[in-house]
């Protein structure tokens, strides 16, 4: 894990401007900072890169790399780097033990098709000197961050927007207004619905491609993987259930590889506890946890179940507690940080995890991020999958009286406490961007709701879960796991972003994924053996989360004063009916949301403007 940064075109950046760029990098890479200057012809090309240790900690991995006409920067891991290395061992030498010498090897010796041979999350640049081209990447998930943007005289991009603008010598930024507007409304599900970012002219290479920038300063962006058109499989529940555990089994294994220590964030569900049993028992690898709970909210206080798998497995626990900690110098440098607000309470609450992670000096920390997207995981999952199973009378009445019985009662959204939703209106997705319409009092100017998916399957459920993968919810703790781990130099993992993991999901029958009123049944199919009863079935979503009234007292005299104190949020938020909330004691877990997007854009805007 590291951070990269770079430029290609007819500007000369001095060595200045080089030194502050790779000084404000060190967050991301501690170990080593270095660059590279090339020239193609007219063109200039800068790549600078900052480097975390992981794996082969030798100085003869670092960055720059160079091999022959080839110049690499490479930001995150190739964990299936070994196996590579076996495929063409007989071809080539290697000079290193690092996935980094990796994948300049494949790159000469498959090209661009390289990164179809590559598990991991990566952004990088690759110089290739003789096709006088710069070739810039992105893992398939977009787990590792890669900004860019576009001058009259070329292209700047890093891992962080403000590389880039330290790299530029740009000092303001212009604020991306459209962008704040469609947040504060639409929530953070929107936010990665297009490239662009918070801030004008700078937007992101777009996962699992490839973008390529040659001599004349000409680029082309292509994708080098996509999920393919659903494909039916055949095979019995039994065989599923094995192949999915094989395929999990090895996603995981590949994902402790370190030369560091490692660490585990463990909540109380079974996503992150089935990791934490796997390499337990299967790779005898004892994780040190870290958790968080609320000590003023039930809702979100899960060590009942957090200390009942810590005795199980005998793993060292660390507990955060987080209510009343929501400390406004801290969440200003996470904004800072992320170069944008600070999208969920569940993001900031990560932060005070990753500080207590790095105090106790550790450089990896695997999460259970994505479980939810893959396997089924929200409230919504459960309409849809009544929806697929329609026509199956029996099945159908079956699962909804374990619904009725078991999720109806702890849900609080009311969107989806009817069971026929999606059978009266396949079509509904206003529950996506949450309680929109209630939002809109809030707002000077509210936009319109248009809302747009991407079609990837016919089935609706499957369809869902491919647009929350995508666009709406993946990128949103990618990005932001990514941000806050790196702020204290900690690399961020995740096994359920895995490629084969994904494809094979998608082709198992929508049936197989849902039972007697479980979400992820496949997953607790795969958890017996590994997880207490009282994990593996446990229906209730909670998560790392709290309550915005368990981290701040919103009617304190600092909170109001913070909230009457101008800024240019008011160009877009009512503040009259903004302050008038706050005086409202209603515990709706949208307004939790609101409020606290509320306070972290005002800050970004305050910052930035």
């Amino acid at each position: 894990m590291c951070g990269i940064a770079g430029y290609i075109g007819s500007n000369n950046i001095d060595i200045k401007r080089i030194k502050s760029t790779l000084s404000l990098m060190k967050l991301r890479g501690p170990d080593k900072q270095k660059y590279s200057f090339k020239k193609i012809n007219n063109r200039n090309i800068y790549l600078l890169h900052s480097r975390l240790s992981i794996i082969d900690l030798n100085e003869r991995s670092d960055q720059p790399y160079f091999m022959n006409d080839l110049v690499l920067i490479f930001n995150g891991e190739i964990y299936n780097y070994v196996e590579l290395k076996k495929k063409i061992q007989n071809n080539v030498t290697f000079k290193t033990n690092s996935d980094t010498e990796v994948i300049l090897h494949y790159y000469k010796l498959y090209g661009k098709k390289c990164f179809e041979y590559f598990e991991g999350m990566w952004s990088l640049a690759i110089l290739d000197l003789k096709k006088k081209e710069l070739i810039l990447s992105r893992d398939r998930f977009g787990e590792k961050p890669l900004h860019i943007m576009q001058t009259k005289n070329g292209f700047f991009f890093g891992s962080e927007i403000k590389f880039i603008k330290k790299l530029a010598g740009i000092k303001k930024l212009e604020i991306n207004y459209d962008k704040v507007r469609e947040f504060l409304q639409f929530g953070y599900k929107s936010v990665y619905k297009k490239n662009d970012s918070f801030f004008k002219n700078i937007s992101q290479i777009a996962s699992s491609s490839i973008f390529v920038i040659n001599k004349e300063l000409k680029s082309q962006i292509k994708k080098y993987w996509k999920i393919s058109k659903e494909k039916k499989n055949k095979e019995k529940y039994i065989k599923i259930i094995q192949k999915l555990k094989k395929i999990l089994i090895r996603s995981i294994k590949l994902r402790l590889r370190s030369d560091v220590p490692i660490a585990l964030c463990l909540s109380g569900g079974i996503d992150s506890s089935l990791i934490a049993s796997i390499a337990k028992k299967k790779f005898k690898n004892n994780l040190e946890t870290f958790s968080t709970f609320d000590s003023k909210d039930k809702r979100y206080d899960e060590r009942k179940n957090i200390s009942l798998l810590l005795k199980n497995l005998k793993l060292k626990k660390n507990f955060v507690d987080i209510s009343g900690k929501l400390n406004f110098k801290k969440l200003t440098k996470q904004i800072d940080i992320y170069d944008s607000p600070v999208f969920t309470i569940s993001d900031y609450l990560k932060n005070l995890l990753a500080e207590k992670i790095a105090k106790k000096n550790f450089k990896v920390v695997i999460t259970g991020s994505g479980a939810d997207e893959i396997f089924t995981g929200y409230y919504d999952h459960h309409l849809m999958y009544l929806y697929e199973i329609r026509k199956d009378k029996k099945l159908q009445n079956d699962y909804l009286s374990n619904w009725k019985k078991y999720v109806l009662p702890i849900i609080r959204n009311k969107y989806f406490k009817n069971p026929k939703l999606f059978i009266e209106s396949p079509n509904y997705r206003k529950h996506v961007y949450d309680h929109n319409k209630e939002l809109e009092k809030f707002f000077i100017n509210p936009k319109k709701f248009n809302f747009k998916e991407k079609i990837f399957f016919n089935s609706l459920l499957k369809n869902r879960m491919m647009n929350e993968t995508f666009f709406e919810t993946i990128p949103i703790f990618t990005h932001s796991e990514d941000r806050t781990f790196m702020q204290y130099s900690i690399e961020n993992r995740s096994p359920y972003l895995s490629k084969d993991l994904l494809e094979y999901m998608s082709s198992i029958p929508v049936k197989f994924m849902m039972k007697r009123g479980y979400t992820k049944n496949v997953l607790r199919e795969i958890s017996r053996n590994y997880l207490p009863n009282a994990i593996r079935l446990d229906r209730q979503k909670r998560g790392f989360n709290s309550s915005i009234k368990s981290l701040v007292n919103l009617k304190s005299k600092n909170f109001i004063n913070f909230v009457n104190k101008s800024s240019t949020i008011y160009k877009i938020i009512n503040k009259k009916n903004f302050l008038k909330s706050l005086h409202n004691n209603s515990n709706d877990n949208y307004m939790s949301k609101f409020i606290f997007s509320f306070i972290s854009t005002k800050i970004f805007l305050d910052k930035n403007t």
